[in-house]
């Protein structure tokens, strides 16, 4: 698993949902064009057989930056690629973030159209929370599945991310819970 923030805190559980012993590779505060530079510093190939993407909330909600983010994400795709040529590659969506999910909402929604888009071109997996994301949360005071920051998932959000996770890689359990 390789990331941001969101990547970085996922708990221990994320073994589970990704079918064995996962490498957390999340730094906070990153971004695409910062992971791309980490992935650049990385010398061969690797013989790692799932990779979850999870980048781009830093910036999804900045104007310019917003514009930059999915081909930011496309090329650490590609990097990841070259680096790992045998694995499975998934990406999770950027989540809606911010105070009832509102502050973003279409900025975050177009990023994630043009990165679905780019899904059988670029062979990689799209997991979307959005909807359950949405479904619990939008246009209220408080949500179950993130931290008050409006950024974070919670315990329950990972727990509602994990099964997502599990079906893009082909790998059990397929129902939540830690």
């Amino acid at each position: 698993m390789i990331g941001d923030s969101i990547a970085a805190h996922w708990p221990g559980s994320i073994a589970r949902w990704m079918g064995g012993p996962t490498q957390n590779l999340g730094v906070s505060g990153d971004t695409p064009r910062g992971l791309l530079w980490r992935l650049g510093l990385i010398q061969g190939h690797r013989s790692w057989k799932r990779i979850l993407l999870i980048i781009g909330v830093n910036g999804a909600g900045s104007e310019p930056l917003c514009h930059d983010v999915a081909p930011a994400v496309v090329a650490d795709i590609r990097a990841l690629h070259r680096i790992a040529p045998e694995a499975t590659l998934s990406v999770l969506a950027i989540m809606q973030v911010g105070e009832g999910l509102r502050p973003f909402r279409g900025q975050i929604a177009d990023i994630d159209r043009r990165l679905a888009d780019a899904t059988g071109r670029e062979r990689f997996t799209f997991i979307d929370p959005n909807p359950a994301l949405l479904a619990a949360c939008a246009d209220k005071e408080t949500c179950p599945l993130l931290l008050p920051d409006w950024i974070h998932p919670s315990g329950a959000g990972y727990d509602a991310i994990g099964p997502l996770v599990a079906r893009a890689f082909g790998v059990g359990p397929a129902t939540s819970g830690r």
